[in-house]
């Protein structure tokens, strides 16, 4: 008898693995920064009481600034911007508490 034969599963070579992990990275990492953003313009509204008008031209400069090929003598990433604020702020996003929840 073969009841244990599993009948939908499928084998992944060792580059199609690689590619399906490295899209799944790319996803968690765009929806990190989506939150992020969003939790930036919720604190707008909620401490500074942007509206819609700011807060919709606020993320369209945050996007072109994602568009750029090089911001800050750099190609844009997280690191550099946090590194930026870092160094000319004082501001370290990496201290910030926070729960991740999966």
């Amino acid at each position: 008898m073969n009841a244990f034969i599993k009948k939908n599963a499928f084998v992944l070579s060792p580059d199609e693995y690689a590619k399906a992990t490295n899209d799944i990275y790319k996803t968690a990492l765009e929806d990190g920064v989506r939150q992020g953003i969003a939790a930036c313009l919720l604190c707008l509204n909620m401490h500074y009481d942007w509206k819609e008008k700011r807060l919709s031209r606020f993320a369209g400069r945050v996007q072109d600034i994602l568009k750029l090929p090089s911001v800050l003598g750099k190609d844009i990433d997280g690191n550099t911007v946090v590194e930026y604020l870092r160094n000319e702020f004082d501001i370290d996003i990496d201290e910030l508490e926070m729960e991740v929840k999966l």
